[in-house]
């Protein structure tokens, strides 16, 4: 997965990419207004988990404002092993 410029990544887990886009690939996609796979520019990403083949446009920002873990609170609530 592409991490592009000036992203802010905080307590977040990025799970990557089961293929590759090329260069040409992301420029068509680019020039076609859609988002090729991975973080766009000016992004801040915090508390989260990103999954695989996500395609996250420049500019965003995705928080997680509830504290804790989400898997801790699954946890709380339900019997985990």
């Amino acid at each position: 997965m592409t991490l592009l410029r000036h992203c802010r990544l905080q307590d977040a887990m990025i799970m990557g990419a089961d293929y590759y886009e090329s260069d040409k690939q992301r420029a068509d996609l680019l020039s076609a207004g859609r988002n090729p796979i991975g973080i766009g520019d000016n992004c801040t990403i915090s508390n989260t988990i990103v999954d695989k083949n996500s395609r996250i446009g420049a500019n965003c920002t995705i928080v997680n404002k509830v504290r804790g873990s989400p898997w801790r609170r699954l946890c709380a609530e339900h019997t985990c092993m």
